[in-house]
Parts: structure tokens; sequence; C-alpha cells
């Protein structure tokens, strides 16, 4: 194996800029793990207990669909506004054809734990994760298709964790992750004859890596973080295809997700270590300037994705979506997050037979099973209301509440 050889020079963090990202109203409290895009109006957000959303609209309103899974999904991508895909906990692979209307899965096995996956082509594609193995160590993992993701096989493994994956290329690509256990060191894989090969370039520091990013075939940028000798949140940069890196350190901030629209432009999403407050960055020239553009993120951010130039969205913990349409270049200040009503509450939950449900407000009530299927529709006139669920099916169900402010969806479990 050999050793990344790092070339260190300065780089400007400027503080204190606020940016224009604006609160959407996802309508869970679930964590949201993922976000992609086809267009500025139609995308995509995926997250625990197998939750869907889709909007249309640019965000402005956003949709419950069923997914037939609660496995936690960890990514999506689309290839185009019909076909897409999800990825997720025991080996979990979801592939709509219809805009996200139904999806059909593909179990992999051994069952690994799937955390992103991309496609270069519409029929070519790549899944990446982690299984754990006999005396509490993990092997890295990836799975390709060849026929639009009707069939996946393994492609590659090696030992370790891989959280990312991109190819700028359709022969040209990166997965990146860890070593496992207490100071492993970074792991970052290339292949550049569409996954027949794989070289294997390890990072000696105790440095893990969480996302990877390709402008370009040799441009390319890798997110993670250091824990000896200190606790350290990183970037590393290579214009020469990974022959060499340059590390770019941020004290206490986990970048969590990064993309860029050129070389030149690109976004970071990710959280402040000492707080957990939600953070971005924007990304400009080349990796040389990063402006940090918010100040009152309230949770975690996991994911960023920009469909154009300008407009873009984050997702996070607690079901959070921010959405900016000036690459949040004016400083007017962030909008605050003031979620028009408080999140709905069911208890007990898992239940049986009676559950109690909560909102502030008056509205109407559905009862949607995991397929997405409308099984009980009322109108919601009071603050407390108990429900009767000991004709149901065992299994997960989601509540929507839909009144003047806004629309609010919440998991229940039926044992």
């Amino acid at each position: 194996m050999k050793t990344i050889y790092l070339i260190l020079f300065t780089f400007f963090v400027v503080y204190g800029l606020k940016a224009q990202w604006f609160y959407q109203n996802s309508g869970t409290s679930l964590d949201l793990n993922s976000v992609h895009f086809l267009n500025s109006n139609s995308g995509y957000a995926v997250g625990n207990s197998g939750i869907i959303l889709k909007t249309i609209d640019g965000g402005s309103n956003w949709t419950l669909l069923g997914s037939g899974t609660s496995q936690d999904l960890q990514s999506v991508y689309f290839c185009d506004l019909l076909t897409g895909f999800s990825v997720g906990d025991l080996g979990t692979i979801l592939k709509t054809a219809n805009g996200g209307a139904s999806w059909s899965m593909v179990n992999v096995n051994p069952n690994p734990y799937l955390t992103s996956v991309y496609f270069p082509s519409d029929s070519c594609g790549y899944a990446v994760g982690y299984k754990t193995t006999t005396g509490m160590s993990c092997d890295a993992i990836i799975f390709k298709t060849i026929d639009g993701g009707d069939n996946w096989n393994e492609n590659f493994i090696t030992e370790g964790l891989l959280h990312s994956v991109h190819f700028p290329s359709l022969n040209i690509g990166y997965a990146v992750g860890r070593m496992w256990g207490p100071g492993a060191y970074a792991r970052i894989l290339k292949t550049i004859d569409g996954g027949l090969n794989w070289s294997v370039t390890d990072y000696y520091g105790s440095y893990g890596f969480v996302s990877t990013f390709f402008a370009e075939n040799d441009t390319g940028y890798c997110a993670g973080y250091a824990l000896y000798p200190y606790v350290s949140n990183i970037l590393f940069t290579t214009n020469n295809g990974g022959l060499t890196w340059a590390e770019k350190n941020f004290s206490h901030y986990q970048l969590t997700s990064i993309y860029f629209l050129s070389n030149d432009i690109g976004y970071a999403a990710g959280y402040n270590d000492w707080g957990g407050d939600g953070t971005i960055f924007k990304i400009e020239g080349g990796g040389q300037n990063w402006i940090r553009q918010d100040s009152t993120l309230p949770d975690q951010l996991r994911d960023v994705h920009f469909p154009v130039i300008d407009t873009g969205y984050v997702v996070g913990l607690n079901g959070l979506i921010f959405k900016t349409t000036n690459g949040g270049n004016q400083t007017v200040g962030l909008n605050d997050y003031k979620p028009k009503f408080k999140f709905i509450s069911v208890f007990p939950n898992p239940g049986s037979n009676i559950i109690t449900f909560n909102i502030p407000i008056e509205g109407n009530v559905s009862i949607y099973n995991n397929r997405g299927q409308e099984i009980l529709k009322h109108e919601f006139l009071h603050q407390t209301r108990t429900f009767n669920i000991s004709k149901l099916a065992n299994g997960i169900y989601y509540f929507k509440v839909v009144n003047e402010n806004g629309t609010q969806i919440v998991k229940f479990i039926k044992n």
C-alpha cells in the first residue's frame, strides 16, 4: 500500500457571512440522510425508517412516497425524471421506474450496510458500503450493475468501511472510507477501467473519509475527520487524480457532504463539533476560499446538492430541509428556523390497540401504510384524539396531518 503525500498550503475561511438559506417544511421529524434533484423543481430526499419524500415544486411541498421498507435509507440518486435508486441498511437497494410512484426491492447478499449509490450512465451504477465479519471487524464492499439496476453483483471487497462513491466519467471512479477499529486510517479506492480493478491508497493518521466528489477525472475532494493526536476535521484535495493530496484543516467543523458545480465552485455541509449546529460552506477558487454561510442552523446536516447554479438544498437530522436560490451569496441573514407548529406526537409508539394523537391545531389526518396507500382519513378538530388500531396488521404506518400551516408526517408502529 502506498502512503498519500501531503502538500500543505494556506487557505482562507471567511467567517461571519450569513447567507440566504430558507427553511422548508418536510413534514417529518425522521432524520434525512440524502437529497437529489433532477432540476430546480423535481427532487427526492430519503432517510431513516425507509422514508422517501418527493417534491415537484422546488420544495414548497413534499409528498411521502411508499418505499416498502423500514430500513434506514442512506443515499438516493436519479438518472432521469423517472428512474431512480436508493440504498440503505441490510443490503437494501430500491429502484423506481415511474418517478417514485412505486419501488421495487433488490436485496444483495451478504446483507451489507450500503451507504452511497451513483450511476455514471443509465445502465451502469455502483453501490458501496460495508459488511460485518467475524471478530467484530468489517469488510468494505462495492456492488455494480450493468443492466440499469435490475441485477447487482459484488465488484470488489477489501478490509474496512466505505461511505461514499463518485464517478466523474464512465470508467474513472473513486470510493472513500476508512479501516476498522481504534486508530484506523483513511482509505481511498480508485478505478480507471470501470471497476475491473481498484487501487487502494491509505492515509496513516487515524483519519476517516465520509464524502468524495470529483469535478473532473483528476480534480477531486475527500471530506473527513481525524481522531489522533487530536480531534480535527479535514478536507483533502487533489488535481492529479490522487497521486498527491493537499490537506485542509477545519477546527471543530465536521464535513459530511461535498458537492461541486465546477472546478471553481462547490459547497460543503456538516455540523459544528462543539454544539452540533448545522454548517454550510461555499467553496470558491478551486478550494482556496471557504465562506461559512450560516450561523443558526438548528441541527446536523447530512447532505448537500445543487441541481443548477445558485439553487441548492441541504437535508439533515429531524427532517431538516433548507434551500437557497441565490447560491447563498446574499448576506441578508439566514432565515430563522421557525416551524409553524410543533411536531405532532403519537403514544404509545409502538402500540397494539388504542393510541393517542396530539397536535396543537385542527387539520385533516390520514393514515398510510408502508406502501403509501391511504387506509384512513379523518378531520381532526381537537388537540388530542384516540385511534383504535387493533384491526391493523402489524407493521409500520404513517400519520399525515394537513392544515393551514402545512403538512407533517410522523411514523408509528403497530405490534
